[in-house]
């Protein structure tokens, strides 16, 4: 029953929730206040021991229940809640008062903690609950537990927070003394000495007080590997079982054995910091020196120790058929039924199986390269390698006798296997449960020993026969589940069972991955179950295809139905990244005749081939039931999810190329019969005529879909921003058998077939093309012709054309033979094959352009296509030039340039263009119309070709007539500004020239510039009528954006001097009216779909920071020209760029920095002048000074590690420039205090916090001339932050910041001088140790 300290901690928790109580929430009311009132206790420092009090009378003698089983403890709920509450109090009050009790007090507190959370009961308790038992022979499970587990575990954490608080002095003590205790350092006081006896005589626990570090290991060994495992030999040897005689005694020394290894697991958590909860008021240096301690002295190595002996054991004891089988020795050979099931019917045993494996996998997680290596790397976050995460574990060598033993690997697997299979029978709920747990954490740790790599192993030899064991027991208990799977096609499994199986399979499909990443190829082809475990991934990938298949099919199409279809998948991509890895290991590029190498890739070929044809034709007719479900339901489509689907499926088909390269016969031969068996289908769906798309027919279209991107992920890479080349393996699946000088196996004797069939596929593409649009020319509206498909046609030759088409042999090696032969790069070097493919790009976009100007997905690929094709080379530009297609779409340019979307106008007939193609053309979106420009301009950029010149200068002179004539409409006033149709016409001139401003990638550029200039100044004047526009202000900003930085290297003084006057009038003008008109504001909360689309809102100003930093960049350009050009001199750049910044700075509020890609190149142009230009600072008005400097102090606590160092170089170029020439003198006046404001806010939100570390080297070079504008107010600035802390902290605080502020450095750059470079790299380095002691000995955790 309670007592007084239970009665006073309950009443002042209730009388707190019955104030804060209200009628309408009482419940929350009460909730809230208890919880504030436990931690105002807690804050307040309990001098009267009120938490400890109440734990020692809800543990005492009488409130133990012997009738208690492993998951109650204490009477009631109430209680349990208050003992946890109090149990948590009592560890936050001790460990930030920790150096205000004794030592022996604090000794007593953790090993009563340590007894709690173990449950030592005491024998007298025991004897009570044996003598129960006697009388109730009906009850033969018994167990008297002192508290809950929850409870025990909050105790045992709590214990292994006190350990690490002197684990440090205890682990020097043993080091220098063998075994010996820390000497008390104070006497206990009366107080500490009563609460030690109402602890070791009224509670139910027996506490023994452990006097050192070795002690405690010795006593966890003995409670966790020797005790209850010698206790089942016993019984082994009497041919007793472990529930028959003294069923309380065993039942109690399993669950104190599995509370042990909780204990240690809390240990580890504790010491990495990863799993602690607990606030020890303690430095970093602290935490670093006790994480060392555990590490390198006394605890890991004694934890592994354990760990590995409790395995053992625990193995052993499973495996025994004999009842003379020692825990030492792993048996072999066959496992008795028998014993395995009785064993396993054990739920005790089985849950401290299941603690041995977690701590097991705990100690292998420790990440040994934490904090020994860089306390700047690992001092607030530790990236322990755990069994869910991609990198390789690197134990330290002296771990090789726990870890390399194959013969544990193979029994640990055979362990597995029994309880896997004895677990199939069914079984109580709560055993059930245990039996799982113990499943899960096994195949948890085989996951991490096949994670393994490094110095532990002792040779090549070593770590092989550690693989081979891995590998085979992983296939071993794959072929079961894959057995096990196909069997249950008649639905023989329960729902838990198949669970558990779906679990199991995606984890040893993830030991797949584990060991080819780890062991790599070279190590895997020298094992006999190479080719096995090759087979395994290709059986295994087949069977989770066809059951998602399967599935599909039952579902009826509709994917959301399907049953197991995220964890199949999940699998799925877990094989398909083992191939990767195998395919793309760096070893096989030494492919020579008959070596390793080229056995490796036979057999990876051969034994992988059926599961790319698997994959393929899975994903094809899973895509078919999809689209035939939704056609027919009509059901809508989430563009959101759609978008995540897509992006997945583009990542599983980049994979699913690289398995499908290994065999490239195999794989075109698979894709080919598709495409032929298809396309007759596809041809008559065209030209039936019909306007409704039947679910057949959307199926057939989406099944040629799915076939194009596999064809183009198997014939060709993402080269964006690099050359676009035929990827390696291709070339060499379509290439003459030959040997390199340095003996490198090149080509394939089926190389002739392999380039037949990837012609006839292209052919087969370009006809599909044609006849879509030989139909839309007749039916453009006909939905059967889908522009979904269109769309993926066109990114397919966007990918394969610029790779295939006149291949340079530049970009390949000399080996390669492009000039003659009948292989791949020589099939797509004729004439005859370019000059066809090229012309089939160029009338397939012409008509898209013309008979779908709405199909705004369509128009992109195209221009992605042509633009790709254009700035390919001068051997394509000519044969684009000389295609009908090119001189088509010039005439269509020049025909249309004055025409907006709603001019009628009679099309000349002498262009020879059908009134149709026109009026298409017209009606396409104005960039649209605009990129054609780019695409004309580029194609016909070459020089000394009379129909280039000609298709180049006509198209420019018809886009200046219309822009001319525009203008010369708004001097004589002929047409009305806000008329509708005078904005259409000042879109489409403005987005003429932002095409010709996106050519640059022509042949002699120099060109365009020459036809700007002189319109510059007219296009700037446009912001005069329509700076509330947003739309034409975005186009105008957007032309000169992309203008400068295209050009602006190559402009000569007069051209420059045009484009800085034109930006500065068209910033002036357009910030005049955003400031006054346009709210700009960030809301709190918003998804991040809602953030990305108002961020979208906003290109005007991302434009307009965009625009100033390309003319910044004319400053630096110049500044090496060399010769009799003049370049322009740095103050004419200057004055526009700041200029500029004026005009922006009203604008960048701080709503707009909280937009990611706005923010990044605001800090950037900030940034950028700052360092460079910082005495223009001192004439901007105080306010946009002050808007300027917020922004600054904003950015340099940025999460964006970039945006913070741009910060912090803005702030220390103003500090010096102050320095050297009182430029903010003005400033100062209006707040005296503007640099004390700066040093305080960069300490406190920068130097003092965990961001430092990715932004040390800015901050500290920000700190120097901050400090050192008044060295005696930044004094200041430090005393009023070492207020805040304790006498000792402040007396390391100050005495750092003296170390730190050498008075020679400080002098030199108050003096004006920058310090010097030596100085410079002295302050730097001192300003790391500065920061590494202030973080380790001051600042608390």
């Amino acid at each position: 029953m309670s007592t007084n300290a239970t009665q006073e901690l309950l009443a002042r928790l209730t009388s707190a929730s019955a104030s804060a109580s209200t009628p309408s929430s009482p419940a929350q009311a009460n909730s809230s206040s208890y919880h504030t009132e436990l931690q105002k206790l807690r804050d307040e420092g309990d001098t009267s021991f009120l938490f400890l009090r109440t734990i020692i009378e809800l543990t005492a003698n009488t409130n133990v229940n012997v009738n208690a089983n492993a998951n109650a403890g204490i009477n009631s709920g109430q209680n349990e809640e208050l003992l946890f509450h109090s149990v948590l109090g009592f560890r936050h009050v001790m460990l930030f008062r920790w150096t205000k009790f004794s030592h022996e007090f604090k000794s007593i507190c953790r090993d009563f903690m340590f007894a709690l959370g173990l449950n030592i009961v005491k024998q007298e308790i025991i004897a009570k609950q044996v003598q129960h038992q006697s009388q109730n022979q009906n009850q033969n499970h018994l167990n008297t537990v002192v508290v809950s587990k929850t409870v025990g575990n909050v105790c045992l954490a709590t214990s292994a927070a006190f350990w690490k608080r002197c684990w440090d002095e205890l682990s020097s003590a043993s080091s220098a003394h063998g075994s010996s205790s820390s000497s008390s350092t104070a006497a206990s006081s009366a107080e500490e000495q009563h609460l030690m006896q109402l602890m070791v005589q009224t509670t139910a626990v027996q506490i023994h007080v452990i006097q050192s570090l070795a002690e405690l290991f010795q006593s966890l060994e003995s409670i966790i590997v020797q005790q209850p495992f010698q206790q089942i030999q016993q019984q082994q040897q009497h041919n007793t079982t472990i529930a028959n005689k003294s069923a309380t005694e065993n039942n109690a020394l399993l669950y104190m054995s599995s509370r042990a290894c909780s204990f240690l697991s809390s240990l580890i958590g504790e010491f990495s910091g990863s799993s602690s909860a607990a606030q020890y008021n303690c430095s970093l240096e602290f935490h670093r020196v006790a994480h060392l301690a555990f590490e390198q002295n006394v605890g890991l190595i004694d934890t592994l120790r354990i760990a590995m002996g409790g395995m053992g054991a625990f193995v052993s004891t499973l495996l025994s058929s004999s009842p003379s089988a020692s825990a030492s020795a792993l048996p072999s050979g066959e496992l008795s039924t028998a014993t395995i099931t009785n064993y396993t019917n054990d739920k005790n045993l089985m849950e401290l199986g299941s603690t041995i494996v977690n701590l097991t996998n705990d100690v292998i997680s420790w990440d040994t390269s934490g904090w020994g290596t860089s306390l700047s790397s690992s001092a607030h976050t530790n990236q322990t390698s755990t069994a869910g995460a991609s990198a390789l574990v690197r134990p330290p060598e002296h771990w090789r006798e726990y870890l390399i033993r194959p013969d544990f690997l193979g029994a640990v697997f055979q362990v597995y296997t029994a309880i896997r299979n004895t677990a199939t029978v069914p079984q109580d709920k709560g055993l059930g449960l245990v039996l799982g747990q113990l499943k899960h954490s096994l195949r948890q740790l085989l996951l991490l020993l096949s994670s393994i790599t490094g110095i532990v192993f002792e040779d090549k030899n070593q770590r092989i026969a550690y693989a081979g064991f891995l590998v085979d027991g992983c296939l071993s208990v794959l072929s079961i589940v894959s057995t096990e799977w196909s069997r249950n096609s008649d639905n023989n499994l329960t729902m838990e069972q198949i669970d558990e199986m779906e679990k199991e399979t995606v984890d040893f499909c993830y030991m797949i991955t584990k060991l080819v990443a780890n062991f790599k190829v070279e190590g895997l082809c020298q094992l006999p179950s190479f080719e096995n475990m090759l087979a395994a991934i290709a059986t295994v990938g087949d069977l989770l295809l066809k059951q998602n298949v399967e599935e599909l099919r039952k579902a009826q199409g509709d994917i959301e139905c399907v049953e197991g279809y995220e964890w199949r998948e999940e699998a799925l991509n877990m094989l398909l990244e083992a191939v990767v890895l195998l395919a793309d290991d760096y070893w096989l590029l030494g492919v020579r005749q008959g070596n390793s190498q080229d056995v490796a890739l036979g057999i990876m070929g051969n034994a992988l081939s059926p599961f790319y044809s698997s994959y393929v034709t899975s994903k094809i007719e899973m895509a078919k039931m999809e689209e035939y479900y939704l056609t027919v339901n009509a059901a809508e489509v989430d563009e959101v999810r759609e978008e995540i689907a897509g992006a997945s499926m583009e990542e599983e088909m980049t994979a699913a190329s690289a398995l499908g390269r290994l065999s490239m016969a195999s794989s075109l031969l698979c894709l080919s019969g598709l495409f032929q068996r298809c396309l007759p289908q596809l041809e008559s769906l065209f030209n039936c005529g019909s306007n409704d798309v039947t679910p057949d027919g959307a199926a057939l279209l989406e099944e040629v879909r799915l076939l194009i991107v596999c064809t183009c992920h198997l014939l060709t890479d993402d080269c964006t921003g690099e050359t676009p080349i035929i990827p390696e393996r291709v070339l060499d699946s379509c290439s003459k058998s030959s040997i390199t000088t340095s003996g490198i196996k090149r080509g394939t004797e089926e190389y002739s077939s392999n380039t037949l069939l990837i012609s006839q596929m292209i052919n087969s593409l370009m006809k599909v093309g044609e006849v879509q649009a030989s139909r839309i020319v007749t039916e453009p509206h006909n939905p059967n012709l889908s522009p979904f498909l269109a769309k993926t046609l066109l990114w397919f030759f966007m990918r394969f054309a610029p790779a295939y088409i006149l291949p340079s042999s530049c970009d390949y090696d000399s080996s390669r033979d492009t000039s003659g032969g009948d292989g791949i790069l020589a099939a797509f070097s004729s004439k005859q094959t370019c000059h066809q493919a090229i012309s089939f790009c160029m009338t397939l976009s012409l008509h898209y352009l013309c008979y779908w100007p709405q199909e705004n997905q369509v128009q992109e690929s195209l221009t992605a296509l042509l633009l790709a094709l254009v700035k390919r080379g001068k051997g394509v530009r000519e044969l684009i030039v000389n295609t009908p297609s090119m001189e088509h779409l010039v005439n269509l340019h020049i025909a249309t340039a004055a025409m907006i979307h709603s001019t009628n106008q009679d099309v000349p007939q002498n262009t020879g263009l059908s009134p149709e193609m026109v009026l298409g053309y017209k009606r396409l979106p104005y960039k649209c119309r605009s990129q054609m420009l780019t695409v004309i301009l580029i194609a016909n950029s070459e020089i000394n070709d009379p129909k280039s010149e000609s298709f180049f200068n006509n198209s420019l002179q018809a886009a200046q007539n219309s822009f001319h004539a525009l203008i010369q409409a708004f001097e004589e006033k002929k047409v009305e500004v806000e008329n509708i149709n005078t904005k259409e016409m000042v879109c489409l001139c403005v987005e003429f020239y932002a095409g010709m401003a996106r050519s640059s990638e022509m042949t002699h550029p120099e060109r365009i510039p020459i036809f700007i200039t002189p319109s510059l100044p007219k296009l700037s004047n446009l912001m005069i009528y329509y700076a509330t526009e947003i739309s034409i202000c975005e186009i105008l900003l957007r032309f000169f954006r992309d203008y400068t930085e295209q050009f602006i290297v190559m402009l000569n003084r007069e051209q420059c001097l045009g484009v800085f006057h034109s930006s500065a009038e068209l910033l002036k003008r357009y910030s005049a009216t955003q400031c006054s008109s346009r709210v700009i504001q960030k809301a709190a909360k918003k998804t991040i779909e809602a953030d990305l689309e108002e961020e979208q809102s906003y290109n005007d100003i991302l434009c307009a920071i965009q625009l100033l930093l390309n003319l910044g960049a004319k400053d630096f350009i110049d500044t090496f020209t060399t010769g009799e050009t003049k370049g322009v001199e740095s103050g004419e750049v200057t004055e526009v760029i700041f200029y500029g910044l004026q005009q922006i700075l009203p604008l960048m509020t701080q709503g707009l920095l909280h937009f990611p890609t706005l923010c990044k190149q605001y800090f950037t142009l900030v940034g950028f002048m700052m360092d460079s230009y910082p005495k223009k600072v001192g004439v901007l008005p105080y306010d946009l000074f002050n808007g300027l400097l917020d922004s600054l102090l904003f950015g340099m606590s940025h999460t964006d590690s970039f945006i913070s160092k741009s910060s912090l170089e803005g702030m220390a170029a103003l500090a010096r420039e102050h320095i050297e020439t009182q430029a903010l003198s003005q400033h100062l006046s209006h707040n005296p205090a503007i640099f004390e404001n700066c040093c305080s806010r960069l300490l406190n939100e920068v130097i003092f916090q965990a961001i430092i570390w990715d932004r040390l080297e800015p901050a500290g070079m920000a700190l120097l001339p901050l400090a050192a504008v008044d060295i005696n107010k930044f004094a200041t600035v430090v005393n009023t932050i070492s207020q805040q802390l304790d006498l000792e902290k402040q007396q390391r605080l100050q005495t750092a910041f003296q170390r730190l502020m050498q008075p020679d450095v400080i002098l030199k750059v108050s003096n004006g001088n920058y310090g010097g470079r030596n100085n410079r790299l002295r302050f730097k380095k001192d300003f790391e140790i500065f920061v590494k002691d202030i973080h380790s000995a001051v600042l608390v955790f």
